[in-house]
């Protein structure tokens, strides 16, 4: 199927705009930062924070209401939510994606704030520890197969950083085609059998500044 953008469906839905006719700033901005805060727990008074940073002022009722629109656009999330926060009350842990287990103090809590924030924790820390599991898995996949295809030719190819979801390599400029091919099947494995695709790119350029997409 063809690829949808996750803030333009989400801003479609809150505003009732459609994608090509969508001010960046006005409809893709908020429903981004929804996006990446309402699986943290984030809050209307969060929210506000958030879109102030980027010099956007609202209201606490219309950020609700937008929040409010987000669960009921992502019907699951709200049950997987309360899952792993059931899971916790339960186990006073949840177990991750890699199997670890996060013990979550405060769970059971009579006071409201240190529970609340208990909660939180126990539905976000999963999704966060297994994101960082998956890029562990592509980094050892890419040190152990990736690298040591181009190290075994005398090739120069070497790893400088890993920043969120992004890994910077510098190489000899003639071996960046087949390392970005490479690069890029390796970060797509699905090593956790996910029901949804995993989709990368690479970028490429003579410093970090100039980056652009093969």
């Amino acid at each position: 199927g063809s690829l949808i953008d996750l803030h333009a469906a989400l801003a479609q839905r809150i505003f009732g705009v459609k994608p090509q006719d969508q001010d960046d700033s006005k409809h893709r901005l908020p429903s981004k930062a929804i996006n990446f805060g309402f699986w943290m727990g984030q809050t209307a008074k969060g929210l506000l924070v958030e879109l102030a940073k980027n010099g956007m002022q609202v209201g606490e009722d219309d950020a609700q209401q937008w929040l409010d629109e987000a669960h009921s656009t992502y019907k699951g999330a709200r049950a997987y939510m309360d899952a792993r926060i059931q899971e916790a009350k339960q186990q006073g842990y949840v177990r991750c994606l890699s199997g670890r287990i996060r013990y979550i103090g405060g769970i059971n809590s009579r006071d409201a704030h240190i529970r609340e924030e208990a909660e939180r924790l126990a539905f976000s820390t999963p999704i966060q520890e297994g994101a960082q599991y998956h890029m562990k898995a592509a980094e050892a996949c890419i040190w152990k197969d990736v690298l040591s295809f181009f190290w075994k030719r005398g090739q120069w190819v070497e790893p400088l950083l890993q920043i969120h979801d992004d890994i910077l390599i510098e190489c000899q400029e003639d071996v960046a085609p087949l390392l970005n091919e490479f690069m890029v099947e390796a970060m797509a494995t699905n090593y956790h059998h996910f029901s949804v695709p995993i989709k990368t790119d690479g970028k490429w350029g003579h410093n970090w500044a100039d980056l652009q997409k093969f």
